[in-house]
């Protein structure tokens, strides 16, 4: 049995056709539109991550301070993070990934805060860890900046 000569060229048209809008499909996704870069929130402007985030031992309190610049009056709140590492696993674990977790807030709603202003956040620690703390600044509309530089405090 033997093919009609018009219905191999209408397959061969069939696979060119597949093969053509599979190339341009190919061609599309790749290119995409619009800008690339990371996500931003509408309507945000971007916050500049704490740079000067400092931290001083009280007997067992830490207190941390950064300066809260006021250039952006967006920002609302701080987040306070914090990894935690036993003094007696350090050795075992150099160049082990820090694990941060919320340890508090500081909220700033209440004041107007047009200029630098130096902000204060305390709390007491547990003896026998490094402690690593960093700062995260909060926009009114929930968006979130970068986090700050970080401050190592070892409490034997």
């Amino acid at each position: 049995m033997s093919e009609a000569p018009g219905h191999a060229a209408r397959a061969r048209l069939r696979r060119g056709t597949v093969v053509l809008g599979m190339l341009l499909l190919s061609v599309a996704m790749i290119c995409g539109c619009g800008k690339k870069g990371p996500p931003v929130v509408p309507g945000s402007i971007p916050v500049a991550a704490i740079a000067d985030l400092e931290g001083r031992l009280d007997q067992a309190v830490v207190t941390l301070e950064w300066t809260h610049s006021g250039e952006n009056p967006r920002v609302k709140r701080y987040i306070i993070l914090r990894a935690q590492t036993r003094l007696s696993q350090l050795e075992a674990c150099t160049g082990c990934p820090l694990v941060f977790q919320k340890v508090g807030t500081q909220s700033i709603e209440s004041r107007p805060l047009s200029e630098p202003q130096r902000e204060t956040f305390s709390m007491p620690l547990p003896k026998g860890f490094r402690y690593t703390f960093s700062v995260r600044p909060v926009q009114s509309n929930g968006a979130q900046g970068p986090d700050s530089n970080l401050v190592e405090i070892m409490l034997p």
